[in-house]
């Protein structure tokens, strides 16, 4: 009996799905009121920093296309979704918005 890979396809997407969803919007409006008192923006600020962060987040996609052409969608994957997670531990410790986008490929400062 041959294995059946959809179920293995099942299950490599629902690991993706949480990997990828601290930067998703349904699990982001779950703090975003915590997110705007704590970095002191209003609505209209956070969701255009939020809108800014998705689309530079969709600049380098024909980039990560092209590796997973050349290196397999496993590998890219992998390296996204650990990316992703670098990402979210470093904004955890900004204390404003400005601190925050200065997250964006900047070594750790105490100022």
């Amino acid at each position: 009996m041959r294995m059946y890979y959809g179920w293995v396809m099942l299950g490599v997407s629902s690991v993706t799905l949480v990997a990828t969803s601290p930067g998703q919007t349904f699990l982001i409006q779950t703090f975003y009121s915590a997110m705007r008192e704590s970095l002191a923006l209003t609505s209209t600020e956070l969701g255009g920093a939020y809108t800014a962060g998705t689309l530079l987040a969709a600049l380098p996609q024909a980039l990560v296309g092209r590796l997973s052409d050349r290196l397999g969608p496993r590998f890219t994957t992998g390296v996204v979704a650990a990316l992703l997670g670098l990402t979210c531990v470093r904004s955890s410790t900004a204390r404003n918005a400005r601190h925050a986008a200065g997250h964006l490929g900047t070594p750790p400062t105490d100022g």
